[in-house]
C-alpha cells in the first residue's frame, strides 16, 4: 500500500514538473476595468400593513415579522398628499403599503399602496 501511495506521489510530480514551461501566466495589455458604484441612498423602504394611519403619522406592521412595527411622521411634501388621501377616508387597518422614508430622519417621504374603501 505503501509503495503505490509512493508510486502516485512521484507520478504527480513528474506530471507537475513536465507541465511547468507550458503553463504560464497570461498578461493582458490595456487600461484597468473601473467600476463606479452608486453613492449610498439615504432612502430605504419598509414593506407592510398599515395598522394605523392619521393626519401626521402611519403605522406599520412589517410583512415578514410581526412583532416588527414602525411609526413614520409625514415629509412636508408628503403631508400635503396625505391631507387629500384622508380625507377620502384614509388608509384602513390591513392595507398593503410600501414606504420609502429618509434613513436618518425616519420620516416618511413617499407611501405606495391603494387605500381600500372606509368601513
Amino acid at each position: 500500500m505503501k509503495i503505490r501511495k509512493l508510486f502516485i506521489a512521484v507520478c504527480v510530480l513528474t506530471l507537475g514538473t513536465l507541465a511547468a514551461p507550458w503553463v504560464h501566466a497570461q498578461v493582458v495589455e490595456g487600461a484597468p476595468i473601473v467600476i463606479h458604484e452608486k453613492p449610498p441612498s439615504d432612502q430605504s423602504r419598509f414593506m407592510g400593513e398599515v395598522i394605523s394611519a392619521t393626519n401626521s403619522s402611519i403605522t406599520v406592521r412589517d410583512a415578514g415579522n410581526d412583532r416588527r412595527i414602525r411609526t413614520f411622521s409625514y415629509s412636508p411634501a408628503l403631508s400635503n398628499k396625505m391631507k387629500g388621501v384622508m380625507d377620502r377616508g384614509g388608509y384602513q387597518p390591513g392595507d398593503k403599503v410600501e414606504v420609502r422614508y429618509h434613513s436618518r430622519t425616519g420620516q416618511a417621504c413617499n407611501i405606495k399602496g391603494k387605500p381600500s374603501v372606509p368601513r
